[in-house]
């Protein structure tokens, strides 16, 4: 197991950094049980300590504090929790990859007899990287959500100029269509909005995803998405961030794709609002004029 990535991603969530236990408190705790704890559980607290990401995983000293708990056989060894009434517990009379086998204790039904062995969920080094998955899965889920917001929140800005809702817009199939194409994946902010919105001619062309293409520069090639004049946008293989390109040269603009896109449209939005605003008033002061005095 990668440890070195696993205490990384759990430092970075947790919301106080978490003490690694010394190698005293985990023979302490052994010798309370009178049982060995697992390697993979044990290389983790050394590393890691009590943690409440991705879920909750106690230290072998509360371990052996907590044990035997109440209404669960002596030979399983709570050690964790999701903070819901989930628990995991370590059952002592099986081994999966060489390590006590790991079992859910649901909050309804308890434990059963029953769930041996067909409640075992392997060792802990399997468990926690499961645990892992499902909880960079779940962040994962939500930036899409968050971003998606944030990309129909530009609805309003666009919608006085542009056709709402698109005739066509790009989906998933045609998404990964054109990365194959491409060779790389897409920005996912720039991905949505073509999503969302498809081609646009407003503020100026904003090719969807199905459109773009490589252009070379003298900095590399950009893979090119939006275009006015003699000016262009794009993005380097593997960057997040746009490339403003102007005749060969490229020019990182130091954005993601969906701040550019915001910033820019409520710029254009706003220059369009007082131009019109400016447009009716010169239209009122030549009515007033045509008028003539009362």
């Amino acid at each position: 197991m990668d440890w070195d990535r696993i205490a990384h991603l759990v430092r970075e969530r947790e919301p106080s950094p978490p003490r690694p236990v010394a190698q005293a408190e985990i023979d302490a705790a052994e010798a309370a049980l009178g049982l060995p704890l697992p390697r993979s559980y044990v290389e983790f607290t050394r590393r890691v300590g009590h943690v409440q990401w991705p879920v909750v995983i106690d230290t072998p000293e509360a371990i052996a504090g907590s044990h035997p708990s109440p209404g669960l056989p002596p030979d399983l060894l709570l050690f964790g929790s999701d903070g819901s009434g989930l628990r995991w517990a370590f059952d002592v009379r099986r081994r999966v990859e060489g390590e006590y086998a790991v079992v859910a204790i649901d909050p309804e039904e308890g434990f059963h007899p029953a769930d041996r062995p067909c409640g075992a969920r392997g060792g802990f080094g399997g468990w926690l990287q499961e645990r892992l998955a499902d909880a960079l899965e779940r962040e994962e889920e939500e930036r899409r959500e968050r971003l998606l917001r944030r990309v129909q929140g530009l609805e309003p800005l666009l919608a006085p100029f542009v056709k709402l809702p698109p005739g066509w817009t790009p989906g998933g199939a045609e998404i990964a269509a054109a990365e194959a194409r491409l060779g790389c994946r897409l920005p996912a902010d720039y991905a949505a909005f073509s999503r969302c919105f498809g081609a646009l001619d407003w503020p100026f062309s904003i090719l969807d995803v199905t459109e773009v293409a490589w252009v070379d520069t003298s900095s590399g090639p950009v893979l090119r998405f939006a275009g006015e004049g003699d000016v262009a946008w794009g993005f380097r293989r593997g960057s997040q961030q746009v490339v403003r390109v102007a005749g060969v040269s490229g020019h990182d603009s130091g954005e993601r794709f969906i701040d550019w896109i915001t910033g820019l449209l409520a710029a254009r939005h706003r220059a369009a609002v007082e131009q019109r605003e400016a447009a009716r008033s010169a239209a009122r002061v030549v009515r007033r004029r045509r008028k003539g005095p009362d």
